[in-house]
Order: C-alpha cells, then structure tokens, then sequence
C-alpha cells in the first residue's frame, strides 16, 4: 500500500463550517478512489496522510496541488506500508489546537523541528484515536 505524507499552509484561517465541508467533500471523492487516509488542520496548516493505490495517490495528489485553499505543499513521506494505517477511514480528521500539537511527537527531542519517524508516529497514534 502506498501512502503519501505532506503538510501545507491554508491561505486563510479555515473556519468550522469550512473544514467540515472539506471533510464531507474529501470523504466522497476517497470513497470512489478507495483512498483512505487522516487529515490534521492546526495554526492555519495542514497535515495530511493519504493511502492506496500508488498511480491513484499520486494523481489526487496533484490535484490537492492545484487546490488554492492551500499553498506550499511540501511531501514529508511517501513510501509503501504492508497495510493501511487508516482502513476504514475514508478521511479521518482531528483539530489539534497549539498546545496539543507541542505534546505531540513532532515536538519532543528535536525543538520542534518535524521528523518524518515522528510525523508516521502521530498518525500511529490518531489511528489509536476512536
């Protein structure tokens, strides 16, 4: 299974109403491309891990490039898993607020410099997450 991690930065501060309709958009379209995958959304900036079939994956990713709600999208990881670390989410969503991001593991031994062991590791743990 392929999956693709990458984070980008909203071009305004998305309201409530806005990500709840992202979700319930992103959700149809993975639903019809058997992608699953989690999306974060904290301090006007994305997390996202999306997962399938590779050809698949890196076709919706150039897609979410041209999406101007967003702007410089940078791919963390991408690489193949043995599973999928989301199989019954066609898109799970969580709002971290800033204080939960710092005791998150992108924060703990590197001052707040992102590591791509620790971002697969946030997402282990939002998976863990009902």
């Amino acid at each position: 299974m392929y999956y693709l991690i990458y984070t980008s930065f909203a071009t305004h501060p998305f309201s409530e109403d806005e990500l709840q309709a992202l979700l319930v958009q992103a959700q149809s379209d993975n639903q019809q491309l058997q992608v699953t995958g989690f999306l974060y959304y904290y301090s006007n900036s994305f997390l996202q891990l999306i997962e399938g079939e590779e050809e698949t994956v890196k076709t919706l990713y150039e897609l979410i490039l041209a999406d101007t709600r967003h702007r410089d999208l940078i791919i963390l990881k991408d690489g193949r898993n043995s599973a999928r670390f989301y199989p019954d989410w066609t898109m799970g969503y969580r709002f971290l607020n800033p204080d939960e991001l710092k005791q998150s593991a992108l924060y703990p031994a590197n001052n707040g410099v992102i590591d791509t062991p620790a971002v697969l590791r946030l997402f282990e743990i939002a998976a863990a997450i009902e």
